[in-house]
């Protein structure tokens, strides 16, 4: 059919995601159409190179490792949510005093807590 097919793996760190996430893309295109390239990673993501093994041994990679470099830092979880403001969830309480809708006042266990009583 003439389709112009291009098969790779990405590396979202790389990518300003702040995790080790990979993904096979498939990018395709008519004849008459420009087949766009890869992407160039912008942050330096420490992960192994990305290669995949096709018949009679080609290795397959969508974009250059950015080992040697790359315009921006990792990012990493603190740069996502360390502005956040604490979450007051009450995860470290044996118990949690809570309003229902009727306005009724009751004393709940957390889940966990109730998971290892059972044991």
């Amino acid at each position: 059919m003439g389709y112009q097919v291009r098969f790779g793996v990405l590396e979202a760190g790389a990518f300003s995601v702040s995790q080790s996430r990979k993904r096979a893309f498939i990018w395709a295109a008519s004849p008459e159409e420009t087949l766009l390239e890869w992407p160039e990673p912008m942050h330096v993501f420490a992960g192994p190179e990305l290669k995949i093994t096709l018949p009679r041994d080609v290795q397959s990679a969508a974009v250059r490792s950015t080992a040697g470099g790359a315009p921006f830092h990792a990012i990493t979880v603190r740069d996502t949510i360390g502005d956040l403001p604490p979450v007051g969830n009450g995860a470290s309480k044996t118990e949690m005093d809570v309003k229902l809708y009727t306005g009724q006042m009751v004393d709940l266990i957390p889940w966990c807590l109730q998971q290892s009583r059972a044991r």
